[in-house]
């Protein structure tokens, strides 16, 4: 490659405001990472915190091939390994007909070392994405073996078939300070749009894609603050989706579109803090799409037997007259994660479960809240496990009530529905902001989202 060209990758890809020590280790995060999938699964494996954008769009093009292969039919590869979906992202970027692209495809065949000062990046061209696909397929084992530098193969191929000067400014960068890949190893969101869209554009706002007429295959949500994705981002070809929250990416697709109960796989690169220090995790859900599931599974189905009718059991639940929920724990038996829970309320003077002549709580000894000093906005009526009367009003506990531990089956509908939203794991979250009023039904522990 030519030395100007060269610099001037390099000076797009690689942070510039930083120390030597922070740009060798955000190469090394980068340069250390294949396509290779985990032991346990056939997710790729993760093995830093940083390249999760890139992973994700690379994963959610081999479950389009998994589960659309029609949709890539003009695209041809002898292998059917995640390496060749290297090859599909890098050639997406024809998703954008108005794009103006270096012309023929231009992709990297060998990436330079990440202590590398010269111009050491061999590229190749080919005449067509087909061509790029069977050679990115020929490569398939240099690809997925340790410390092969998969990914920036992947990503120079990208910069180099858009154009540097391209995506530099679509991507509307500072060039005194930003480029493509943070002093941390992370990414901009440039990358992934470029992936998704052939746009390098640094933002998934309405504004910045009105002018643009393509339909990506892929869709991408977040549920960053102050943040609603462009329709071309939520509305995408395939139902498959790059999620966002707290900084990291991960995808999850749905192959079931009628009736309206959608089965995600969530996929997350970095090894999970609660699962077994596996290096992917996979968790299962349902998705409807217009509220809860009915207890039978399906809309308007009957409750199953020994089961008390939703209307029985809700009239019995607002008689208690629960004014806020205060703590919840863990039921017995139940996960941090996919619960069941229990919940600690207070209840109004005139409830069902007030006025029992009961001198202490049915949990003491253990701490406990006054009811009529916390209806009264007190918050430091909680009182130590073997006191008789509150440290507030002075009152007996049998007078002055306390606060009760129920289950989810005992709280009014309304009241756990929103305790439940507020409290809904993060790919949950991120998903409503596309389906507000989904809910779900985990197979196992739901996902985590973090970076």
């Amino acid at each position: 490659m030519d030395r100007a060209d060269f610099d001037a990758l390099y000076e797009l890809v690689w942070p510039r405001a930083a120390s030597p020590e922070e740009v060798r280790k955000a190469k090394w995060t980068w340069f250390r990472q294949n396509l290779a999938a985990a032991p346990d699964s056939g997710v790729i494996a993760q093995l830093s915190n940083g390249p999760c954008g890139m992973l994700a769009a690379v994963q959610a093009y081999e479950l389009q091939q998994l589960f659309f292969p029609e949709a890539s039919a003009n695209i041809s590869c002898p292998l059917g390994t995640s390496t060749y979906y290297a090859a599909a992202v890098a050639s997406a970027c024809s998703v954008d007909s108005d794009a103006d692209f270096e012309d023929p495809f231009e992709a990297s065949a060998l990436a330079a070392a990440p202590s590398a000062s010269v111009p050491c990046l061999r590229t190749e061209t080919f005449e067509s994405e087909a061509a790029l696909a069977e050679a990115v397929g020929a490569s398939a084992a240099a690809l997925t073996e340790p410390g092969s530098p998969a990914v920036v193969c992947l990503l120079m191929s990208l910069l180099l078939t858009r154009g540097v000067e391209a995506t530099a400014k679509e991507a509307r960068l500072d060039p005194m300070l930003a480029t493509l890949v943070y002093r941390d190893g992370c990414s901009e969101q440039a990358l992934l749009n470029l992936c998704l869209t052939g746009r390098a554009v640094n933002d998934v706002a309405a504004q910045h894609w009105v002018d643009w007429t393509g339909s990506p295959l892929i869709g991408f949500l977040t549920d960053a603050d102050g943040v609603h994705a462009a329709d071309c981002f939520q509305f995408p070809t395939l139902p498959i989706f790059v999620l966002n929250s707290g900084g990291h990416y991960t995808t999850a697709n749905s192959w079931r579109l009628d009736p309206p109960v959608f089965a995600f796989f969530h996929l997350n690169g970095l090894r999970p803090l609660h699962a077994d220090g596996k290096a992917t995790r996979e968790s299962t859900f349902r998705l409807a799409l217009f509220g809860e599931f009915a207890p039978s599974g399906r809309a308007g189905g009957k409750p199953p037997k020994g089961v008390p009718s939703p209307a029985g059991q809700q009239a019995d639940n607002k008689a208690r007259k629960i004014k806020r929920i205060l703590q919840h724990r863990v039921a017995p038996g139940g996960s941090k994660e996919g619960g069941p829970f229990e919940f600690l309320v207070v209840c109004e003077a005139n409830g069902s479960m007030e006025g029992t002549g009961a001198d202490v709580p049915p949990y003491w000894p253990a701490r406990w809240y006054c009811r009529d000093c916390t209806l009264k906005g007190e918050w430091g009526a909680y009182n130590a496990a073997e006191a008789l009367e509150c440290v507030l009003c002075s009152k007996p506990a049998r007078e002055c009530g306390w606060a009760h531990w129920l289950s989810e089956s005992q709280l009014p509908k309304g009241m756990l529905k929103d305790w439940r939203r507020s409290h809904a794991p993060a790919a949950l979250k991120v998903l409503r902001t596309r389906w507000p009023r989904a809910d779900a039904e985990w197979e196992g522990p739901p996902p985590a989202l973090f970076g």
